[in-house]
């Protein structure tokens, strides 16, 4: 829980529990002597509840492009933030002047000065600064410390690390209601602790009376300031920024007095950008000793063989886990471990017959599918049946690609065996790359029976053949789905929607497609992108051939700053490229899209068409910090549309042909150029490109045209706030 006068609070308590450090500012000369004698740090106890994980703050990473300068230079723009901050560098260089452990004066210095207590009560930086590292959303207004802090953080990456051990850390309050056991927190500021317990349960710190919560952190890249800081009696370990801890536990074991463990781990985003190219902010991990180094081993080498083939086959049957797919299904099979297994459930899985094969891709570029051929009369019963007889209704769909298809194919069979001739619900033969529904309501004479895919379950019907065809995605829902969401099924290919912090990968659409990223950021309105190496990756889908090969991609987008030396310049936002089968190492280029001249053009290099659509500067009306909402759509037979925030703002009617069906791979941002393959670089490789800053939201990729009305209702439904 939070509380509204926390800093205030904190301050009185300093005032009235603590020793404070007297010192003082001679007016004649700005120099400032600090007594030696203090007897404590204000910096191991806590001003506020510091679970900052909720606040979605952006990582810290500008500040590391600073130049490393000298302290005095470093502090300059924080003259109107820190008051008296000159003649406090000035002490901190006095106390400076021997280096030592390979820092610099003016490293040790920025150390001092981070630890030193301002006189008669002022604020010290070190509170100015944590207090930015905490409450700041927008980083851009933790701009005037990046110089400080590339001075600051280069001198800490420098020390060693602490050995992994537990440090302790206080608050005079009662906060263990905010630390639930096994939740994730990120403490955002620089955090002092000590390593000994002593030192807080001295009354000049926690004491033994009154509501006290004491911080036991497992942790595991601390930094020993003590040599280096204003006080050098409390063994204090620093805290780096982005901090990533667990919640282990929590105790009780005295009356107002509450104990929380946490345990430091490293992050999967980065959350603090190294200081310099080289800087660990982690310790490297030893590696264990070799086995047979140890005095344990005892086993035969044929023995350990045998041992490592079972745990490999082990380990093969338990790893393999189908995605999570998005889609409404009470029986699901995907395919995806090479079987016929119910992924729902595990209740309905498949018998194969005929030695049935499995490949890859699947529809969906991201795992298998089922293979069957003909010639070899292969098939899959599945065991037990479902009961369709016993439900009002259902569904079920289907992924389909055929390699050689003739006659009425069997895809589906369900026969109730108890009627002579069977009662069956069939399934059969369509066109290449077809999503299959079939929609059913009640009826009293499916099932009880048998199922199978593949093939007729008898010789009752003597005009359906076996199936020579690729299936993915087959699946049974009991209730009647509607046109939209067979649709949505049938046609969205993925959706990134960017909820939280630890699952920007994955994909909200049907298909589960996994994506991945380089120097992006979650932050609370959607991804953010800040170099010219930013960009997020989703590969090996496809597009449809019913539909003609026409696509739709939709998405937010808010540029907040670009670094233009040129007016040619660009901004880069996605580039589309194809290739013939999965693997392949050389891609053509489909399209890219870009922002330049406040307008946005759409690249068309598909089918050697070379065009280039522009939107329309009255619809357009670009503004730095403003949400648009882009759509892009290239139709073979309809030509090419762009709408900004639901508005046509630019067509071309040139119609093509795509007479092959290609795996795709998406780039938002700008692509690693990979110099080793020449025939893979990027196709926008004519652009002069421009450093950037921006959030994008919301990406959509469809396998068909969009209309208007559908673009209107995702804007109505999204509210971004800054679009209006």
């Amino acid at each position: 829980m939070s509380h509204p006068n926390d800093d205030q609070i904190f301050m009185r308590d300093w005032r009235e529990d603590f020793t404070i450090e007297e010192a003082h500012v001679s007016n004649s000369n700005s120099t400032t002597d600090v007594q030696s004698d203090r007897r404590t740090n204000p910096r191991l106890l806590i001003k506020t509840i510091v679970d900052d994980s909720p606040k979605d703050l952006l990582p810290i990473i500008d500040y590391a492009l600073e130049p490393l300068l000298p302290l005095r230079d470093a502090c300059l723009p924080l003259s109107s933030i820190v008051s008296e901050l000159e003649s406090y560098v000035e002490l901190a260089l006095d106390k400076s002047r021997q280096p030592n452990d390979d820092l610099t004066q003016d490293e040790l210095a920025a150390i001092y000065l981070y630890t030193v207590e301002w006189r008669n009560g002022q604020i010290s930086l070190y509170t100015i600064l944590n207090k930015a590292l905490r409450n700041t959303s927008d980083r851009d207004e933790l701009r005037p410390w990046y110089k400080y802090l590339k001075l600051f953080l280069t001198a800490l990456a420098k020390l060693p690390f602490v050995p992994a051990q537990v440090v302790w850390r206080g608050v005079k309050r009662n906060i263990s209601a905010d630390f639930a056991p096994g939740s994730q927190i990120i403490w955002w500021s620089f955090s002092s602790c000590t390593t000994s317990l002593k030192v807080l349960e001295s009354n000049l710190y926690l004491g033994g009376t009154g509501e006290r919560t004491l911080f036991s952190i497992e942790t595991i890249n601390g930094k020993s300031i003590e040599s280096y800081s204003a006080f050098n009696t409390e063994d204090e370990v620093l805290l780096l920024p982005g901090t990533y801890m667990e919640v282990q536990s929590q105790l009780n074991p005295a009356p107002d007095l509450y104990i929380i463990h946490l345990k430091q781990k490293i992050p999967q985003k980065i959350l603090l950008a190294p200081p310099f190219n080289g800087a660990d902010l982690y310790p490297k991990m030893e590696l264990a000793r070799p086995w047979y180094k140890t005095k344990i081993c005892k086993f035969s080498t044929g023995i350990f063989m045998l041992i490592c083939i079972a745990v490999v086959i082990l380990g093969a049957v338990l790893v393999c886990k189908s995605r999570p797919f998005k889609i409404t299904a009470d029986i699901l099979w995907s395919f995806d471990c090479s079987s016929v297994t119910d992924d729902i459930r595990g209740v309905y899985n498949g018998t194969t017959f005929n030695n049935i094969t499995y490949v890859n891709p699947d529809f969906s570029g991201q795992g298998k599918a089922l293979n069957l051929d003909s010639n070899y009369k292969q098939y899959v019963d599945i065991i037990p049946s479902p009961q369709f007889s016993k439900r009002t209704s259902f569904t079920i769909s289907m992924w389909m690609g055929y390699v050689y298809l003739w006659g009425n194919t069997v895809l589906f069979n369900n026969c109730d065996m108890n009627l002579y001739p069977y009662a069956c619900l069939t399934m059969g033969i369509s066109d290449r790359n077809v999503f299959m529904s079939l929609v059913q309501k009640a009826q009293s004479f499916f099932g009880n029976g048998t199922t199978r895919i593949g093939s007729p379950i008898s010789s009752n019907t003597t005009y359906f053949l076996y199936a020579q065809t690729m299936l993915d995605q087959v699946s049974i829902s009991y209730h009647l789905k509607n046109a939209s969401e067979l649709l949505r099924e049938a046609s969205l290919l993925f959706h990134y929607q960017f909820k939280n912090s630890s699952n920007i990968h994955d994909d909200s659409g049907p298909n589960a497609i996994q994506a991945h990223s380089q120097n992006v950021y979650y932050s609370q309105d959607g991804l953010y992108f800040n170099t010219t190496t930013s960009f997020f990756k989703t590969s090996e889908f496809t597009i449809i051939q019913l539909n003609g090969y026409t696509y739709s991609i939709a998405f937010w987008i808010q540029i907040s700053d670009i670094d233009l030396l040129m007016d040619t310049q660009s901004i880069l936002l996605f580039e589309l490229k194809a290739k013939t089968s999965l693997g392949a190492l050389e891609y053509s280029c489909f399209s890219y899209f870009y922002w330049q001249y406040n307008v946005f053009h759409y690249k068309l290099l598909r089918s050697q068409l070379g065009l280039t659509i522009s939107t329309s500067n009255d619809t357009t009306h670009f503004e730095m910090n403003k949400w648009f909402h882009i759509t892009v759509i290239d139709s073979p037979t309809n030509g090419i549309f762009i709408y900004v925030n639901g508005q046509l703002s630019g067509f071309d009617n040139t119609t093509s042909t795509i007479s092959i069906t290609y795996r795709l791979d998406m780039t938002l941002g700008t692509p690693i150029i990979d110099q080793s393959h020449p025939n893979n670089w990027p196709c926008f490789d004519s652009l002069i490109r421009a450093q950037w800053k921006g959030t994008m939201h919301d990406i959509r990729f469809y396998a068909r045209q969009f209309d208007q009305s559908e673009i209107l209702d995702i804007i109505k439904n999204q509210k971004m706030t800054s679009q209006k």
